[in-house]
């Protein structure tokens, strides 16, 4: 069952520690990367990541960043 955002943000602020929140909340949290979830949206909206970039007036190195970076990289 999914829990909404007022409700995370609400127990976010309740727990001592974000590990603690993390525990308790794994199973809520998207295991996917940005990029998959990114691309998937695009392709089911008939998009592209030009297009996108564009309309959303974001710089191109930055866009590029979030589309194809690893969860696991660090800037």
């Amino acid at each position: 069952m999914a829990k909404d955002t007022s409700k995370i943000v609400e127990e976010l602020g309740l727990c001592p520690d974000f590990k603690t929140f993390y525990g308790e909340n794994n199973d809520y949290m998207i295991k996917e990367k940005l990029s998959e979830l990114l691309n998937g949206l695009m392709e089911k909206h008939g998009l592209k990541k030009s297009q996108i970039i564009r309309e959303a007036e974001m710089s191109e190195v930055y866009a590029y960043q979030i589309f194809f970076r690893d969860k696991n990289s660090r800037a």
